[in-house]
């Protein structure tokens, strides 16, 4: 059988013309057809079978890189945030001083305590927390850092927290800075 390929194959067009019936019977023409249906069928799977994989490769590159961008964001975040811890301790030191602080103009105070809180208020709507525990309360290492043992002969108050020195801070569950603290250690 001889395949005569007319303009239509070449416009890209499957036909298939015969030039001569009398070559081959119908059976064989069948056959054929049936050997390039086989063909164009496991060429569709294939190329079907690259589309879902070069699909998938894209949901999965586009989920990626949206993790990456939201690590990259919450660092950003986390940066931001412990630059401005040393200017939430700088207000918190200068309203430590009493006697200072009290000498310092009424109206003054108040505009430092103003931006202090607004500060403070801005950075809680962003996930920043306090970490301030209460003296006696105890120890733990996840939120604290203990910068000194206070000798106690009271053994209930072994592991408890004599003295807050820093405070420290979370960040959506994350601690940026824990609380310096001093601890109680029983020493009979």
């Amino acid at each position: 059988m001889k395949e005569k390929h007319d303009k239509t194959e070449e416009s890209g067009s499957d036909d298939v013309v015969f030039e001569s019936e009398e070559d081959s019977t119908p059976a064989d023409q069948i056959k054929k057809l049936r050997e390039r249906l086989k063909i164009a069928l496991a060429e569709k799977e294939e190329y079907l079978a690259g589309w879902q994989r070069a699909k998938a490769d894209l949901v999965n590159y586009k989920r990626e890189t949206l993790r990456e961008s939201d690590i990259r964001a919450q660092c950003a975040v986390e940066d931001t945030m412990e630059a401005l811890l040393p200017v939430l301790d700088s207000f918190v030191l200068a309203q430590s001083h009493k006697e200072t602080w009290e000498k310092v103009d009424q109206n003054w105070r108040q505009g430092i305590e103003y931006i202090h809180a607004e500060l403070l208020r801005t950075l809680s709507d962003r996930g920043l927390a306090l970490i301030d525990p209460p003296v006696g309360s105890p120890f733990n290492i996840a939120m604290h850092a203990g910068v000194e043992n206070v000798h106690t002969d009271d053994v209930e108050k072994d592991g408890m927290i004599a003295e807050v020195v820093q405070k420290g801070y979370l960040l959506s569950d994350k601690v940026l800075r824990p609380a310096r603290v001093k601890v109680f250690q029983y020493r009979e």
